[in-house]
């Protein structure tokens, strides 16, 4: 069985997936800040990432995918899967395991919609509308609201939120990278050679820093099945899918659903608890994100590539 073109998804398709993706990859805050209770972050990630890459290579086996991919295409996919998995994974967990609560972390990301516009504009040229830049302003404006609340004179607490802020930056210019330069016929075979670019340094960096201290209890255990197979795999295909099929800009749009999935996840889980003053940065952020995508919502047919 080879892997042939699949027709334009429908608009209904796309947003089931996005849907499903947010609310899916949202749950990796909670199981970050489990998986984070026996190893260190790149310990956890490394042996993630690694199982996950075994999963898809026996996978891609079966299904007779094949590797007809140019060194050119391999290198945009290791660097695609560099940004988009250990240096944002990377970033959150270790954010996470210095003290920022998982629902914190959560609405962090929602700093990537808005990252995402300026690599937009810088690596396709096109710029932005009014109502992107009104959009853009509310949500930044939002998210400072909210980390301000958590800065203090902590200096590990203030340095973790600053990796949460940077590994936004990565999963947003991870999303445009992909967008514009990555070409391949299996997403199996893309996801594959993105976790084994990822694994790498994680592991790397697991030895050095952490020893490769792992301990496997059935909480660490439950996380770390959670993680490869349902948001590494699963919530993986359904990113790649929606980044090819209804470009950067679309998919960014929908991960303004992540903050409002994450806390919803933090305070079911642990019971978190947010001020009004967080609620009112959620709000900002989510109604900046609405506006700077606006135009989207109000057009029957989402572009093949925005």
């Amino acid at each position: 069985m080879h892997s042939t073109a699949a027709p334009a998804p429908t608009d209904a398709r796309l947003h089931g997936a996005a849907i499903a993706f947010t609310a899916v990859f949202s749950t990796g805050f909670i199981f970050a800040d489990m998986g984070l209770t026996g190893p260190g972050p790149f310990t956890f990630l490394g042996v993630r990432f690694f199982l996950a890459a075994l999963v898809l290579l026996a996978l891609g086996r079966v299904l007779r995918h094949r590797w007809a991919l140019s060194w050119r295409q391999v290198f945009h996919i290791a660097v695609a899967g560099l940004l988009l998995q250990a240096l944002y994974l990377g970033g959150v967990f270790f954010a996470i395991s210095r003290g920022v609560p998982p629902g914190i972390s959560g609405i962090i990301a929602g700093l990537q919609p808005l990252i995402a516009l300026f690599f937009y504009v810088l690596l396709t040229g096109k710029w932005l509308t009014r109502l992107d830049m009104i959009g853009a302003a509310l949500g930044f404006l939002g998210v400072l609201l909210i980390i301000s609340q958590k800065l203090s004179g902590d200096m590990q607490l203030s340095g973790a939120i600053l990796a949460n802020v940077l590994a936004a930056v990565a999963y947003a210019l991870g999303a445009v990278y992909t967008s514009k330069y990555v070409r391949c016929p299996s997403k199996i075979n893309e996801m594959s050679i993105q976790f084994l670019a990822a694994a790498l340094p994680c592991l790397l960096l697991a030895g050095l820093l952490e020893g490769f201290a792992f301990n496997p209890t059935p909480l660490v255990l439950f996380a770390l099945t959670w993680s490869t197979l349902v948001l590494s795999v699963f919530a993986i295909f359904l990113m790649l899918f929606l980044i090819h099929q209804g470009g950067a800009k679309y998919f960014s749009f929908w991960n303004f659903l992540m903050p409002a999935f994450a806390a919803f996840y933090a305070w079911l889980v642990r019971g978190e608890h947010f001020t009004s003053l967080t609620f009112v940065g959620i709000a900002l952020v989510l109604t900046g994100l609405l506006v700077v995508n606006s135009q989207r919502l109000l057009i029957p047919k989402v572009a093949a590539q925005s």
